[in-house]
Formats: C-alpha cells, sequence, structure tokens
C-alpha cells in the first residue's frame, strides 16, 4: 500500500503497510493456549465489525472450516445482541457431480447454528448460459470456469434481494491452509525419512501431489534466469518456490531489498512461498477475478473477516507449527490447526475433524467443447450480424 506524504519541497511515496512474518525462532515463546484465545478474540471482533448494516447480512457456505467458522461466530455474535435475529446462509450444490458437493455437510452445520439454510443447484448447462456475462464481469483470463459458480451465487443472493455477505476468504493464505505451504514445514529433515512421511501423507492422490508442489522440480535452468531477471545474490530466495519461473517479470517488479533480505534468512521457506501469493493471484484472482467482480456484477458486498488487519498481523507474527500441526505417527498434517481449536465448542466433529478436500474446493467445469459450440452459435446468430 502506498500513500502521499506532503512535503513543503516535494510529493514522496511512503509505504504504510506491508505484510511482514515470524522470524525463525522469534515465536517460541508463544503459548498454544494464549494464541487460541488470541486468534479467537481478534476473530469475533472482526466479524462483529462485519456484521454491521443496514440491511440483512447473509454467509456463504460450504462445508470447510473457513465458512463454517465464520457461520458459526456470526450466529454466535448476532444471537447474542439480537436473539431472533434471522442469520441465512447460502451454499451451491452440484447434483450432476457428488464428489464435489458438499451441500449436505453445510446444510447440518447451518441447521446446528439455527440459521436459514439456501441450497443453489447448479448444473453444467446452467453454468455454460452463464459463461458470457460472468466472463464479460471477470474482465480478464481465467485458466478454468471457477468463477462462473461465485456469479451464480451472488446473482441468487441478488435474486431474493440481499446486498451483503461474509465470506471465508483469507483463512488459507494466513493460517497457511494450502498444501504447497505444508511442505516446507519438512525442510529440515533427513531427506528418506521426509519422503517416507510424504508417501504415507499423500499416497497416490496425483491433484494432492500437484497441489503439493510435487508434481514439478525447478530446473537449474529456471533459477539462473530467475537470478538474472531479479537482484544480484536472489536465487537463494527463490530456488524453494514451485513453478517459480512464471512470476519472473512479476517478482522483479515488487521485491524490495528489505523483502528480498527477509526471504533470504529471516522468514521460514513458507512465509517466502505466503508472501509471494498473496502479493500476485491472491488480489488479483482469487479476491478480483472470482470474488470482487463476480460479486460487484450483481451488486453484493461481500466482506471477508480473515483480512481484518489486525487479525492478520497478529497471525501471521505466529510460529508456523501453531498453523501446521504434523503428527508424523499417524502421518498427518493438519492445516489451519490453531484456528480449529480455537473454534472447536461451535464445530461439528465431521468440520472439526475434516481436513481441506482440494477437489471440493473448486466446482466442475463444464465439457470445454459445449461452451465453445454454445458460444460459436451466439456470435453467428442473426442477431450479432451487422447489417
Amino acid at each position: 500500500m502506498v500513500a502521499k506524504a506532503y512535503d513543503p519541497s516535494y510529493l514522496r511515496a511512503v509505504k504504510y503497510w506491508d505484510l511482514d512474518f515470524e522470524e525463525k525462532g522469534s515465536g517460541a515463546g508463544v503459548s498454544e493456549e494464549e494464541a487460541k484465545r488470541r486468534v479467537r478474540e481478534l476473530l469475533e471482533e472482526s466479524i462483529r465489525l462485519r456484521l454491521r448494516a443496514d440491511v440483512p447480512v447473509s454467509v456463504y457456505l460450504s462445508g470447510g472450516l473457513d465458512s463454517c467458522t465464520t457461520l458459526a461466530l456470526s450466529a454466535h455474535l448476532l444471537h447474542q445482541a439480537h436473539p431472533t435475529a434471522p442469520l441465512d446462509a447460502f451454499t451451491i450444490s452440484f447434483p450432476e457431480h457428488h464428489e464435489y458437493d458438499e451441500a449436505s455437510i453445510a446444510e447440518r452445520f447451518s441447521k446446528l447454528h439455527n440459521t436459514k439454510f439456501h441450497k443453489i443447484p447448479l448444473k453444467q448447462d446452467e453454468m455454460v448460459n452463464y459463461f458470457e456475462e460472468a466472463t464479460f464481469h471477470a474482465e480478464s483470463f481465467n485458466s478454468n470456469m471457477n468463477y462462473l459458480g461465485k456469479y451464480a451465487l451472488s446473482r441468487e443472493l441478488r435474486g431474493l434481494g440481499y446486498k451483503v455477505a461474509l465470506s471465508g476468504e483469507g483463512s488459507d493464505e494466513i493460517f497457511l491452509g494450502y498444501p504447497f505451504f505444508k511442505k516446507h514445514l519438512l525442510d529440515g529433515w533427513e531427506a528418506e525419512r521426509k519422503e517416507r512421511f510424504l508417501e504415507r501423507l499423500l499416497g497416490d492422490n496425483k491433484l494432492t501431489k500437484s497441489a503439493f508442489g510435487l508434481d514439478r522440480v525447478p530446473t537449474e535452468m529456471d533459477k539462473e534466469c530467475l537470478a538474472s531477471e531479479l537482484q544480484v545474490g536472489t536465487k537463494e530466495a527463490f530456488c524453494h518456490v514451485p513453478q517459480f519461473n512464471v512470476l519472473l517479470e512479476v517478482t522483479s517488479r515488487f521485491l524490495c531489498p528489505e523483502v528480498i533480505h527477509k526471504m533470504r534468512g529471516c522468514w521460514d521457506a513458507c512465509y517466502n512461498d505466503t508472501y509471494l501469493w498473496m502479493k500476485t493471484l491472491f488480489p488479483s484472482i482469487l479476491l478480483g477475478t472470482f470474488g470482487d467482480r463476480m460479486e460487484m456484477a450483481n451488486s453484493i458486498e461481500v466482506r471477508t473477516p480473515f483480512l481484518d488487519h489486525k487479525l492478520v498481523e497478529y497471525v501471521t507474527k505466529l510460529p508456523a507449527h501453531l498453523k501446521i500441526k504434523i503428527d508424523e505417527e499417524r502421518s498427518t498434517m493438519i492445516e489451519k490447526y490453531i484456528l480449529r481449536e480455537s473454534v472447536k465448542e461451535l464445530l461439528h466433529a465431521e468440520n472439526y475433524q475434516r481436513l481441506d478436500v482440494i477437489s471440493s474446493a473448486q466446482p466442475p467445469n463444464p465439457p470445454l467443447a459445449t461452451v465453445l459450440h454454445q458460444q460459436h452459435t451466439l456470435l453467428h446468430s442473426q442477431s450479432n450480424r451487422v447489417e
């Protein structure tokens, strides 16, 4: 973020805020109980502020930890102040693809917290019908069609008269929820021990391995190219980043010497990845294309409690082992551990014990041939001909 500070002789650009993370070894004295208490306090306050509105507020709900936490705390705080106040939860359902469908989990959780549940069935032919308008509002290239689901969700809210919703974006970023953040916690392990643990953890799940960043190993040429694009001596800071050659142009523009210094020696490697992610794909794709643009296409304001700056500043300074709990004996890595523990009593057992399911994080894409055929027909229709 940049501010203009006035000086009698000139104007200068001044950075007034940036992401920062726990430095190696500095968080060793933070107890788990203190972290749980403080995370809960900050998250409750963030949600309390974002429930303020002169119109009804709803919640985007899936079966995942982030949206369930948002709904549970929203209901808890709202019903404390106004016991009879309504709170509505909206969930996308994929009736044609049960492996993606979390609506049943979401519905059980909604009932647990006495909120009104809305299930929005979304079939592939409907997604195809939304393609043109959603793509127009996206205003950018997209590598898949996940944004169609978000467009359908905001469209349904608007149709029912809602204007504001809370969602769980940002939790994966600050609590190290993505699989590719996890592997760096094993960096200090002996090679054979690490390989054995990952084999038990991941098995033959190709999707999980891909998300874990294990399906591609950067080449020496990648590393040399990156080093030549950035400042001298920065190769060591980035050689661990999966597919990092894609980031050449953008990283060379925004990384300042102070950040490069922290990446090289102060931050854990998982935080290097987090910084790059939160400066690139997160704001432009997840918050932009998949988020704000799909919501504002239907005039829906979505508020993100996990991105409250006080919560972000506290959580990013917590040690990584409080965010990802490693149990070598059971071959598990529990992501967002401290968040789970801070809201444990508000969750169903199935929500608390359930690890993030990668395949359910996005809706199934309609067959490309179907979309192309529809667009070809539209573009060659009589209404699109110039007389």
